[in-house]
Order: structure tokens, then sequence, then C-alpha cells
């Protein structure tokens, strides 16, 4: 008896662990769901999305420009575009300059649910900006991940 017990502990240790390992995967994925949930910010199309997000920049409402991004992301990008408005103005201007001549192009990723945007300063230039935007599918809408 002693001897069996011995043999199955490393293997009982492993259960434990692996059970502890799915439940807090199993936590971190509902706060996760629960995230996409509450999160409204977006359009039904990755340009309607980029059409919001440029509409918050020309206001200079950095708070809300970031509610454009994938929850978890949006703190990080209101300290990243609170200082883009504050210290690279220039850069900010020359983002909407490019936005408004239109020549943008909506290029599909490697799945269905997240796509790509470049958005060009002239015909004769190469990408000058790039959005990683993907679907949020509970609220099917179109969320900022990458700028």
């Amino acid at each position: 008896e002693m001897a069996y017990q011995k043999s199955v502990a490393p293997f009982r240790e492993a259960y434990e662990r692996s059970a502890a390992y799915l439940k807090e995967a199993d936590r971190i994925e509902r706060k996760y769901e629960a995230m996409l949930k509450a999160d409204h910010y977006g359009g039904k199309t990755p340009e309607e999305t980029l059409d919001m997000f440029v509409e918050a920049l020309k206001k200079k409402d950095y708070k809300l420009a970031a509610k454009y991004y994938l929850p978890w992301k949006q703190k990080e990008a209101e300290e990243d575009l609170k200082d883009w408005f504050n210290n690279h103005s220039k850069g900010l201007n020359t983002f909407l300059n490019a936005y408004n001549k239109k020549i943008i192009h909506v290029n599909d990723k490697a799945t269905s649910n997240a796509k790509f945007i470049e958005i060009y300063k002239n015909d004769k230039d190469s990408t000058s900006y790039v959005l990683d935007i993907v679907l949020n599918e509970i609220n099917n809408i179109w969320k900022i991940e990458k700028f």
C-alpha cells in the first residue's frame, strides 16, 4: 500500500496542479468575456470604428479615442494618446491630414475576425499608418488592437 501511494503521488500532484491551472484559466476567460460584454465602443465595420476613433482625435478627446481599443489595452492607449496630444501634436496633425485624404485600404489578416487598415499620406508614399483591428464577437463591434 505504501509503495503504491508513493508511486502515484507524482501523478496526483500533477493532477492537482492541472486542476488549479484549469480553474485559473476559467476565471481569466470569464473576466475576459465580461470585459467584452461591457464594451460598446466601436463600429459595425472596421471603417466605422476608424471614423469614430478619428472623430475623437479631432475633438482632442484622448479618453474617448482610447475606448475604441480592446478593453485591456485602453489604459495604455489612453496614456499613449495623451502623450501624443500633449507632446507630439505635429504627428497627430500629420495622421489627421493623411486620414482626410481618404487613401485608406482595409485588408484581411489571417482570420475574418481581424483586419488591418493602412492609411497613406498620398498616392506615392508607402504606408504611413497601420491599425490592427479585431472583431469583438460578443457585441459584434470592431476594436483597435494596435495603432
